[in-house]
């Protein structure tokens, strides 16, 4: 508001000399309040100007700010893992995963990553895997992942496993599930397997002395059509497909 404040003193000066001068005094006056209107707006757009260079910085610290915040907010902890007896979202790359079992250390092995796979328990080979090898009834699902574990049976095992084999492709939600069955004293079995390739994923469940597969009906993971639902258990003899489909959901 400086320049509208000199330029009014400056009019009044002038209009002061003008009227000692001039004998038609209405004639000044109508000049003078037509140059203080004008000295009005020279006053207001200049308080406009500077309202925008204010607004205009403001928007330049915001946007900086918020540059910052984001740079911020891509530095941070990793996620925390699933611990072992959470189901797992898909497969894992470890080289190498050991897990403590009461019949010895249960290794899986990367021999080569997404191709070849082997399975230990303590000295003793329990599977082993190659995507290239077509003998191998895995080949097509070459990767083991562990799912879940269950202490205390089903009898006659001590620790039970539910292992599901994975591939590095995308046309299943994961692929066949079978049972490892641990003794304390370090004897184990291999169970047939379940063909699986979801779809939704498996409910694992411990029931009545067995272990349930739950798999629900829906589409497939990749492409048109529908995946019967269908229910296993595991006794410890065998995998069987029982006749009840009902969903665990529904209880």
């Amino acid at each position: 508001m400086e320049e509208g404040g000199a330029c009014s003193r400056l009019a009044s000066e002038f209009f002061y000399g003008l009227a000692s001068q001039t004998p038609d005094l209405q004639h000044v006056i109508d000049l003078r309040y037509a140059l203080y209107a004008f000295c009005l707006c020279v006053a207001c757009a200049a308080a406009c100007f500077g309202g925008c260079r204010f607004t205009q910085r403001s928007g330049a610290a915001s946007e900086s700010s918020a540059a910052t915040s984001t740079s911020s907010a891509q530095v941070g902890s990793p996620p925390a893992q699933a611990t072992l007896n959470e189901p797992h979202d898909g497969p894992t790359e470890p080289l190498e995963i050991s897990i403590p079992t009461i019949a010895g250390t249960l290794a899986i092995k990367a021999e080569r990553t997404g191709c070849a796979y082997e399975i230990v328990l303590g000295r003793k080979r329990v599977l082993t895997t190659n995507c290239d090898d077509t003998a191998d009834p895995n080949d097509a699902f070459p990767i083991p992942v562990v799912l879940k574990h269950f202490d205390g049976g089903p009898s006659p095992f001590d620790q039970v496993f539910v292992v599901q084999q994975n591939t590095m492709g995308n046309a299943c939600n994961g692929g066949p599930i079978w049972f490892l069955g641990l003794r304390r004293d370090g004897s184990h079995i291999v169970s047939q397997q379940i063909d699986f390739c979801g779809g939704a994923d498996p409910v694992i469940l411990a029931e009545s002395g067995r272990i349930v597969v739950h798999i629900p009906g829906g589409p497939p993971n990749r492409g048109i059509g529908y995946v019967p639902p269908e229910t296993w258990a595991f006794d410890g003899r065998a995998v069987r497909r029982t006749s009840s489909t009902e969903s665990p959901w529904s209880r």
